[in-house]
């Protein structure tokens, strides 16, 4: 019977399809509009799982959204039923319902740990969310994953939803469901805030905008369209792509405006009070900044606040308490807050590379979080457009990018391939990525088109006069005639002596000279001219066709890639004759700077630093060289050999690209561990207060790797303990 209430809602029709589908143990992909319910789906399933005493796994892209979803669900199931993996946070890693980042359930699926043998389900939530990093733990994790575990996939629209789902069918041998919302319960309007050529204040629909005229003086800012909002649009969040954007516009709001009522502000006061007593967090710069906006009914939300912070703000703002809130785009992925409004603070952002325009599916991820189910007739989209802003775009008609794949082969990967996949089953699962997957559909398409033209091309052939193309033939020599007269134009205009140019005039003079035209009646000499021009249109689309073939990687591509990595790993000593040597044993272990780590390790640096020296040491492992990072050198701290090590590794142009660190970071987890406080840290460095507990968080992670991979060698296992306990204090240590 087909369920049609879950959690006191009346479920949507896609919702009762997917969970219909659920019940008969299919393999699902559920694709909707952000904010519609598609994590209702997920609900019933680790409810349905849980009741029936099997295992589910829980994956999400970052790890804010894999600490909500274990709050949720630990109040929900209860402590002993739920726990939560994210390498730096460990809490019943036997759970019925084991949530994680995918990144950790890939690692357990490559090493074969036992328990994932007894996972019934593994859902991968928000998978269109993948960057370079991101998709390739997602992609290994579908390729590896036993055949008997059903896969839950929760995604946003995306441009080739058919094509994922024919990949995810083929790589996992057996036919995915797709379940597909198109339409949102609370529709978008989409407009830009701005002002009219005459300098007033004009909110126009996308898609109008060429009607109004740019205005010849004037300024609009954040705070205009704040004031245009309170009236009638509020709450709202103001997405801004700059951290310190967030905290100032945060600033000025509060100044400008009191959004609260005397009876929130107490409430918001009982909450401040109540994080305040957490150790030592009223050092803090934000904390003090946001108990003073928080006050006035805004806040702000970026990756460099504390995650206490987060938390607080979060809640406040779960709780209507703040009613603006300026944040980054990672406050839209998972983090399910809907509102009356979403504001843009322009249409460009920096990827950690470039300065470029909003993809649609970004857009999308911020804008649904507009209009409020049972509240809203529609959510409103504001674009702030200033007079320094170049072209725009009209996302409300904009198709979706195609979802691409971000496979590549770590050494990690290829070791832990030859350490537990037989040789035939290896190149099955190379040749298996969605990229191999798509250049196949995609060489298959181009085959297809390539060939139909090249026939095209011999029909042609056929009425084509097999002396079209000699020189002596009149439509030719009519076109190299006007071609002659093109180059004397240039020689007539150019200012210098062109040599080449000249040669070509007097060579192509000359054969036109000594050749004298066939005799060709005026009705045929007017056909060839239509063939030859239809004929030549046609090579050169042929040639087209040809270079988008060629652009095409083979589906052996991965495969090249996995024997070039062996005779690397065979070079410096991890691997011989297909078989894992001490050092390649460790690093198939390691899934942060593999190669880098074992090598400190296996040059003595855990037996030479002390903990201190090791923390300072491993904090800049995978961080790249930051232009603008400011971090005052240590007197004490005497790491120069282990950098120079470091910097010897980097000239091996094999592993070069692969070895990340930056050295400058050492001086701050070298006062951590040594006990001194957040605060007198933050004097000596102009890293973010977030930035650095996050920092210290991804090094208990690599360490408690680390601890893994020499658990047979106790007196070093037992010193890498130490150093997780010297970073696991205060602000650093999460509590769940």
């Amino acid at each position: 019977m087909t369920l049609t209430r879950y959690m006191n809602y009346e479920l949507d029709p896609f919702q009762r399809q997917a969970i219909d589908l659920i019940t008969q143990g299919r393999s699902v992909i559920v694709s909707a509009p952000t904010g519609v319910g598609k994590t209702l789906v997920a609900d019933f399933l680790v409810e349905q799982i849980i009741s029936q005493g099997q295992k589910v796994v829980y994956t999400a892209p970052i790890k804010a959204l894999s600490n909500q979803k274990y709050k949720e669900f630990k109040q929900r199931f209860g402590e002993e039923r739920v726990g939560i993996v994210t390498g730096d946070v460990n809490v019943n890693p036997r759970a019925d319902c084991l949530i994680m980042t995918t990144e950790i359930f890939r690692n357990m699926v490559l090493a074969q740990e036992p328990f994932v043998q007894d996972v019934s389900y593994i859902i991968f939530d928000e998978i269109h969310y993948i960057d370079s990093e991101r998709g390739v733990a997602w992609e290994e994790s579908v390729i590896f994953a036993p055949p008997h575990i059903r896969v839950l996939g929760l995604s946003a629209t995306i441009g080739n939803l058919d094509q994922l789902a024919a990949w995810l069918s083929e790589v996992r041998q057996e036919e995915f469901a797709i379940v597909v919302e198109t339409r949102r319960m609370v529709p978008l309007d989409h407009y830009y805030f701005m002002l009219d050529e005459a300098g007033k204040q004009a909110v126009v629909p996308c898609g109008k905008l060429e009607l109004v005229a740019k205005p010849e003086r004037g300024q609009i800012d954040h705070l205009d369209l704040i004031k245009y909002l309170r009236s009638r649009h509020l709450p709202a969040l103001f997405f801004v792509f700059s951290r310190r954007q967030c905290s100032e516009k945060a600033r000025d709001s509060a100044q400008a405006f009191q959004l609260l009522t005397r009876q929130e502000l107490g409430e918001v006061e009982e909450t401040i009070a109540r994080f305040s007593a957490v150790t030592g967090i009223a050092s803090s710069g934000d904390f003090r900044v946001l108990r003073t906006v928080l006050r006035r009914g805004v806040g702000y939300h970026h990756a460099g606040l504390l995650p206490i912070l987060k938390d607080m703000v979060e809640e406040l703002f779960g709780q209507k308490l703040i009613k603006i809130l300026y944040c980054t785009e990672t406050f839209s992925v998972g983090i399910n807050y809907p509102v009356r409004s979403v504001c843009f603070d322009g249409q460009r952002k920096y990827d950690g590379k470039n300065v470029r325009p909003l993809k649609a599916q970004e857009y999308y991820q911020m804008a649904g979080r507009a209009g409020r189910r049972g509240m809203d007739e529609s959510g409103s989209v504001f674009t702030l457009v200033t007079n320094t802003q170049g072209r725009l775009e009209n996302y409300a008609d904009k198709p979706l990018e195609r979802l691409n794949s971000q496979f590549r082969l770590t050494f990690n990967s290829v070791l832990n391939l030859l350490k537990y996949v037989s040789p035939e089953h290896r190149s099955r699962i190379l040749t298996q990525s969605f990229a191999s997957f798509l250049s196949s559909r995609d060489r298959r398409i181009f085959e297809a088109r390539y060939n139909e033209v090249l026939s095209e091309k011999c029909e042609l052939e056929e009425y084509v006069c097999d002396q079209i193309n000699e020189i002596w033939c009149p439509v030719t020599h009519l076109q190299k005639t006007h071609k002659l007269r093109s180059y004397e134009n240039l020689l007539k205009r150019s200012r210098y002596r062109d040599a080449a140019l000249r040669v070509k005039h007097s060579e192509l003079k000359l054969s036109l000279d000594e050749t004298s035209t066939k005799q060709c009646p005026p009705n045929k000499r007017t056909n060839c001219s239509k063939l030859k021009k239809r004929y030549n249109q046609m090579l050169y689309h042929l040639n087209l066709v040809k270079d988008e073939l060629n652009k095409i990687p083979s589906r052996d591509t991965h495969i090249d890639a996995f024997e070039r990595k062996v005779t690397i790993l065979e070079r410096l000593q991890y691997v011989e004759g297909g078989e894992l040597l001490p050092r390649g044993d460790m690093a198939a272990q390691i899934y942060i700077q593999e190669l880098l780590i074992t090598d400190l390790v296996f040059a003595g640096m855990l037996e030479e630093l002390s903990e201190a020296e090791i923390v300072a040491l491993l904090l800049g492992v995978d961080y790249p060289w930051r232009k603008f990072d400011t971090v005052l050198p240590v007197e004490s701290l005497k790491l120069q050999k282990w950098f120079s090590f470091i910097n010897r590794l980097r000239i091996d142009r094999a592993i070069a690209a692969e070895i990340v660190y930056t050295s400058y970071l050492a001086p701050i987890g070298y006062l951590w561990a040594n006990g001194e406080e957040l605060r007198f840290i933050l004097d000596q460095c102009n890293l973010d207060e977030g930035d650095i507990v996050a920092l210290l968080r991804r090094e208990i992670d690599l360490l408690r790797q680390m601890r893994h991979a020499l658990k047979d060698v106790p007196h070093l296992a037992e010193k890498i303990t130490r150093c997780m306990n010297l970073i696991d204090r205060d602000l650093v240590r999460v509590e769940l």
